[in-house]
């Protein structure tokens, strides 16, 4: 697995959004019980299959991670991560998060997990995008992958809680 950066086109309206996704061949709306959605981005997942998401301005802009061994994106957007079939176009699951999403990391000793941070924590999904391991946390303020751990600064925590990213356990600092 290798992250992919697309770029997210931006429109100014749902109607501009719907007019973009019509022009494909195969197009996916995520985002369609965001409430009171205020930005509307589309982009390309491949020539014929363009992405539509739909965001209430939680947290950063939608992240796209793609898996193009395995024809699986994995789109953080607002507080949830959605999981795509790009050969079939469609939404295979969804799974919320307790806060808004942060980024995607890749562990590079375990190409077949990805990390997910948010607002309130870590998760670690597999390729199907069941959870490996899940950690809540209060907010997070700051993050760093390096050497199979993951650092994570919480508020008004003096020192940051260290993971184990292969197996999800908290190691003592």
């Amino acid at each position: 697995m290798r992250k992919i950066e697309l770029p997210l086109h931006e429109h100014e309206t749902r109607s501009d959004l719907n007019a973009d996704l019509s022009n494909a061949a195969e197009s996916l709306l995520l985002g369609i019980d965001a409430q009171s959605a205020r930005r509307f981005y589309s982009v390309n997942i491949s020539q014929s299959f363009r992405l539509g998401i739909l965001s209430s301005d939680l947290g950063p802009k939608p992240s796209i991670f793609i898996a193009d061994d395995l024809q699986i994106a994995f789109v953080g957007h607002d507080c949830t991560v959605s999981i795509i079939d790009i050969s079939k176009a469609i939404e295979k699951t969804s799974r919320k998060l307790d806060g808004a999403f942060f980024e995607f990391l890749i562990m590079p000793d375990n190409l077949q997990c990805i990390i997910v941070i948010y607002e309130l924590g870590v998760q670690c999904l597999d390729v199907n995008g069941r959870v490996v391991w899940n950690i809540t946390t209060d907010v997070i303020e700051n993050y760093k992958l390096e050497n199979g751990f993951l650092w994570l600064q919480i508020m008004d925590e003096p020192k940051p809680l260290t993971i184990h990213t292969e197996s999800g356990t908290i190691k003592n600092n």
